[in-house]
C-alpha cells in the first residue's frame, strides 16, 4: 500500500479507520451514559420504595400508638396491626435488596460492555466469548432487581390493605361493640 494521498485504497482504509474510531468513541459515550443514568434512575427508585415502606411503617406505629392509649376514637385490636407491620418490614427487605441487586445489575453491564474486542473492520466493536455468559447472567439480575422492587410495592399494598382491614374491623369506643 502506498501512502499516496491519491491511492483509492488508502483512502478506504483511512476512511475505515476514521469509522472505527468513531465507532468506539460512541461505544464508550454510550457505556458511561447509560451507567450515569441507571446509576441515578435506579438511586431515586429504591430510595422512593424505602421511604414507602419505611415511612407507612413509622405512620402505622404512631397510629397504633395513638389508638391503643386511648386517646383515637376506635377500639384498635393491636395483634390485628401487626400483620402489616409484618408487610411493611418485607417491603424494606425487598427495597433494599433491590437496591443492592441495582448495584451488581450495574456492575455486570459495566463487564459485559468492556468485554468487547475494538477492530478496525466492520462492525468495530466485537464482543469476546465470555460476554455472552455476562449478558444471560446481566439479564436474570435485571429481572430479578426489577421483581423486588415490584415486591416492595405489593408488601407495601398488602400492608396498606392489613391496616385497612384493622382499622374497618375495629369498633367506635362508646358504640358499646369494644372489645373486652
Amino acid at each position: 500500500m502506498t501512502s499516496s494521498n491519491n491511492d483509492p485504497e488508502y483512502e478506504r482504509h483511512r476512511h475505515q479507520i476514521d469509522d472505527a474510531r468513531l465507532a468506539h468513541s460512541e461505544w464508550r459515550s454510550y457505556i458511561d451514559f447509560a451507567n450515569e443514568a441507571a446509576i441515578s434512575l435506579t438511586a431515586t427508585a429504591t430510595k422512593a420504595f424505602l421511604l414507602i415502606n419505611g415511612g407507612a411503617a413509622i405512620a402505622m406505629l404512631g397510629f397504633v400508638a395513638t389508638v391503643s392509649n386511648g386517646s383515637g376514637p376506635l377500639a384498635l385490636n393491636i395483634s390485628a396491626s401487626i400483620g402489616a407491620l409484618v408487610w411493611f418490614a418485607w417491603g424494606v427487605l425487598a427495597a433494599a435488596s433491590c437496591s443492592g441487586l441495582a448495584y451488581c445489575v450495574m456492575y455486570l453491564q459495566v463487564a459485559v460492555a468492556s468485554n468487547v474486542t475494538y477492530t478496525w473492520e466492520h462492525p468495530y466493536i466485537v464482543g469476546k466469548p465470555i460476554s455472552r455468559g455476562l449478558r444471560w447472567f446481566t439479564d436474570a439480575v435485571h429481572i430479578t432487581t426489577v421483581l423486588t422492587g415490584v415486591a416492595s410495592l405489593v408488601f407495601f399494598w398488602l400492608g396498606v390493605s392489613d391496616i385497612a382491614g384493622a382499622v374497618t374491623d375495629s369498633p367506635l369506643k362508646g358504640t358499646g361493640a369494644e372489645a373486652k
